[in-house]
């Protein structure tokens, strides 16, 4: 470009610090990068270490010289960090759906839960970086961006997909697709700032009049002036349009979004509380006798007992155990029948009761979600089991543990 060498050691400065500052607020940032930005710098080298190439004898030689040097610190970064890359390249996710996450991508619905797919959300943005993408490719300069935004969205489709082989590409980002998207998003919002531009160049005029035989019929002013203004400001005129078909299309999916979150009924992890639940939990402490300790999964409310009521229980917070009898028995409670290694645990505990939550439509909307662990902490068999208090719908109840008696 035209840019002298104070420009541009400057702007390369500020994009340096800028990669230092999204590596380090995440390691994944630096396999973002190299998503967005790879295809960027390789398109903006590529002409110079062309030349170098052509040119031979030591220019050649330092050009393979330095990619040995490359590959070799990528390749001890990655001997430094195998462990942590281990864990995060066989982090065990089950496979998604591929046209919903399709679907997903191109109407820019949330991607952590399922929700109603007619919604069109955001696919006017869609529509322009499609267009963006067409008028991009055909510029040398700027197919770069295509490219990127290609890769990204190759990445979230392998994350959703089967479990095959390629799949690997996707576990920097544990093979979830929420995290990937970002990285598509940020591709279309260039994509289709250069989709506004095409537009005007292909939809928008000067102030050329229209010519014909006079005798034709002269359109209204009216006519004449919203023509003249639409074609004059077609960026305008999408940004107009934007501002009231997104919120319009999206207006019922944010109602389902807000409905996963912040609605007890409908909430994706059933971790809120109802009304009746909550009451149910503060009452506790003068239902249960002094100094009972309570067992219950902690997903489904129960840890609500020790920091709303201050009832003592088995599991105060979501984690898993790092290992010994709490993980063990969070893996075999439903075994009490059969197994007296677990009324000796509860024995050692002193849990003599039960919580559970049966709330059917939990995760209605956002597509329930199954705890990460702890199934059998919901499965105790109700025949050991004695009512003590429980919600007016009975979804919530309260039991004395009879198997150890």
């Amino acid at each position: 470009g035209s840019a002298g060498p104070v420009a541009r050691a400057s702007a390369l400065g500020a994009a340096a610090l800028a990669c230092v500052g999204v590596v380090t607020a995440h390691g994944a940032g630096l396999f973002n990068l190299a998503v967005l930005g790879g295809p960027v710098v390789m398109a903006a080298m590529a002409p110079g270490l062309e030349r170098l190439w052509r040119r031979g004898g030591a220019r050649r030689g330092a050009l393979l010289g330095a990619a040995a040097v490359g590959l070799l610190l990528v390749a001890a970064g990655a001997w430094a960090m195998r462990s942590s890359l281990a864990s995060v390249l066989s982090y065990p996710r089950p496979g998604g759906n591929l046209p919903e996450t399709i679907w997903a991508v191109l109407t820019d619905h949330p991607l952590l839960a399922t929700f109603t797919p007619w919604y069109l959300g955001n696919a006017m943005m869609t529509v322009l970086a499609l267009l963006g993408a067409v008028s991009a490719w055909r510029t040398p300069g700027l197919r770069r961006w295509c490219t990127a935004t290609g890769l990204s969205v190759v990445l979230i489709l392998l994350a959703a997909g089967p479990h095959w082989p390629p799949r690997i590409l996707a576990g920097p980002w544990y093979t979830q697709r929420a995290r990937i998207m970002p990285l598509v998003t940020i591709g279309l919002l260039v994509l289709a700032t250069l989709g506004i531009a095409e537009a005007q160049r292909r939809w928008g005029s000067g102030t050329e009049e229209p010519t014909g035989s006079q005798d034709a019929a002269t359109p209204s002013p009216w006519r004449r002036f919203a023509v003249a203004a639409l074609s004059r400001n077609v960026p305008a005129c999408l940004l107009i349009a934007s501002l009231v078909l997104a919120p319009a299309w999206r207006w019922s999916l944010k109602t389902e979004i807000l409905q996963a979150i912040h609605d007890p009924e409908r909430i994706a992890y059933g971790t809120m509380l109802s009304d009746d639940e909550l009451a149910l939990i503060r009452r506790a402490p003068s239902t249960l006798p002094e100094g009972a300790v309570v067992l219950g999964n902690p997903s489904n409310g129960s840890a609500y007992l020790w920091s709303v009521a201050g009832v003592r229980v088995v599991y105060p917070s979501r984690p898993e155990p790092p290992g010994g009898d709490l993980l063990w028995l969070g893996r075999h409670l439903d075994e009490i029948g059969t197994n007296p290694r677990v009324c000796g645990i509860l024995a050692q505990r002193g849990a003599r009761y039960y919580y559970t939550d049966d709330t059917v439509a939990d995760g209605a909307t956002g597509g329930g979600r199954e705890p990460l662990w702890g199934q059998a902490l919901d499965r105790l068999p109700r025949q050991y089991l004695e009512a003590v208090d429980r919600t007016p719908d009975g979804a919530v109840t309260l039991w004395r543990i009879t198997a150890c008696d």
